[in-house]
């Protein structure tokens, strides 16, 4: 059961690396990464209902698994997360700035994924760490002044944000 969610942590972390590689490779990338989203929607749809896998050996012990409220909650984000990955690769057919894009948006849904799935503290805290700081690349993506105001504001949340999950 730890196999699955390797595969779909794993998918988004490995292809965002990708684009830190040379241009075929990225060229491989960006045709590959939307495709990342589709493993957690048939995880969510065909989970074992209250199973946990073991993963004892990750940040002071850990435990991935979806009761029923979160393989609702994984179906629901993992839908958008792939609705939202093809229609990216559209709207960034023409960014100069794709690649730097798809790096955090990728490790941003690699983030959100394994929070859904986190059942220990540590693990929750490093995916929540992740999909914030991710996250941040996201909103600063167009380096406009309103996109500068919009990140330090965005930061500025999650840091308290975190502090208060702590």
């Amino acid at each position: 059961m730890i196999a699955w969610w390797m595969i779909i942590l794993a998918l988004p972390v490995g292809t965002a690396l990708l684009f830190c590689m040379d241009e075929p490779t990225r060229i491989f990338a960006r045709r590959f990464a939307p495709w990342v989203s589709v493993p957690p929607v048939a995880m969510a749809i065909f989970w074992p209902a209250e199973q946990f896998a073991d993963a004892s050996w990750f940040m002071f012990g850990g435990a991935f698994g979806l009761d029923a409220s979160g393989q609702f909650l994984m179906l629901l984000t993992s839908v958008a997360w792939a609705i939202a990955s093809f229609y990216a690769r559209r709207y960034t057919a023409d960014d100069p700035k794709k690649d730097r894009f798809w790096l955090f948006f990728l490790l941003t849904m690699a983030g959100n994924l394994g929070l859904i799935g986190a059942f220990t503290i540590g693990s929750f805290y490093l995916f929540f760490a992740l999909m914030t700081f991710s996250a941040f690349g996201l909103v600063v993506h167009d380096e406009t002044t309103t996109a500068h105001f919009a990140a330090r504001v965005y930061i500025t949340m999650a840091i308290l944000g975190e502090a208060l999950l702590l």
